[in-house]
């Protein structure tokens, strides 16, 4: 008895979880861009020498990140040393006219990081965000202090 018991227990489970993993399993999510800093190096570097590499991990809920057009610009960079960012172009994450929920990453690289001041070294902090074709803006994320030296 405790056996057909124990078996039609383990038969409920087999097929209640048979169920639950049938269908779509592509994550829905919010149709704001959400991006999340992963990785960045070097956190250390000689002034327009080295090249810093900040490598995003992205989600959206629609896939309208990037566009074809050259001109649009859905990148900003900010370093925080600066008043104004710099706008960076990216091709489209996900086929245009499909809406995609849609996760991935990519790694910035930034070149010609430079001393403002004449001290022989400073930080920098970049500050990142992304526009999707909607005009929707992703939350911001910081990067760690960077040390640039001569």
């Amino acid at each position: 008895m405790k056996d057909q018991i124990l078996f039609g227990l383990i038969l409920f489970c087999s097929i209640l979880l048979s169920i639950t993993s049938c269908g779509k399993s592509d994550l829905v999510y919010d149709e704001t861009p959400f991006i999340r800093l992963t990785e960045i190096s070097p956190i250390s570097l000689q002034e327009f020498q080295e090249r810093i590499n900040i490598t995003i991990e992205y989600q959206d809920g629609d896939g309208d990140l990037g566009d074809y057009d050259p001109n649009i610009y859905a990148l900003e960079v900010l370093d925080r040393r600066l008043t104004e960012p710099d706008y960076y172009h990216i091709l489209p994450l996900a086929p245009e006219g499909e809406k995609l929920s849609i996760k991935g990453q990519f790694t910035i690289e930034l070149k010609n990081t430079f001393l403002l001041g004449n001290g022989a070294q400073e930080t920098v902090i970049y500050e990142i965000k992304m526009r999707d074709r909607a005009g929707n803006w992703s939350n911001t994320v910081s990067s760690p202090e960077i040390l640039v030296y001569k």
